[in-house]
């Protein structure tokens, strides 16, 4: 293979290790914000990472020229070494400058059994490099016009709001990863338990 071949080789080889390598990184992200709950992505993480590393070490194969196979072996290794700092620089180099907005709604509101208080649910649509990872529910109660958090779950199937009595509250929640739990609000005892648990 003569000179200009191999660096077409080379060049076309490099673009589609580092797409394999961008694409893992990306669902590395996926599974990092997702908290490795989609084990499917597994096979096809896999599949980029041994592409990347099969096609930098056809590029070290070209670039071997005379040398013995230790050199392709070292060769790759720093080639795939780059690789993945470049990528991965880069990667979280875009994901420090991103803006990623959340978006909240508010799901349901109960009014405690004097009316004095209310109970809101609201979703956050948590925003990642990933575009996608689950759902944070949160719970605050109002009191004097004022919003308290009183807990947060992510990933939850859904939430029940139940007022016991006026300044008892029962969360019920399907399951999650509970970020945070406030057992009291002001004079409002606030008790989540998982569903089946009640």
């Amino acid at each position: 293979m003569d000179g200009r071949a191999r660096i077409i080789w080379i060049a076309a080889l490099a673009i589609v290790a580092l797409g394999c390598a961008i694409l893992a990184a990306y669902l590395c992200s996926v599974l990092w914000w997702g908290e490795w709950a989609y084990p499917e992505l597994l096979l096809p993480l896999g599949g980029c990472l041994l592409g990347a590393v099969l096609l930098l070490t056809g590029i070290a194969v070209l670039l071997r020229r005379r040398s013995g196979w230790v050199a392709v072996v070292r060769t790759a290794l720093l080639l795939t070494v780059g690789c993945c700092a470049m990528t991965g620089g880069l990667f979280l180099r875009c994901w420090q400058i991103a803006d990623f907005p959340a978006t909240a709604w508010i799901v349901s509101q109960r009014k405690s059994p004097d009316g004095l208080r209310t109970a809101v649910w609201s979703e956050e649509a948590c925003a990642a490099v990933a575009a996608y990872c689950p759902p944070v529910s949160h719970v605050a109660v109002v009191l004097d016009g004022k919003e308290v958090e009183a807990f947060s779950v992510r990933g939850a199937d859904g939430l029940q709001l139940d007022w016991r009595s006026s300044d008892f509250l029962v969360i019920s929640y399907g399951r999650g990863r509970v970020l945070h739990v406030r057992n009291n609000v002001g004079p409002v005892r606030v008790h989540a338990v998982p569903v089946g648990f009640q």
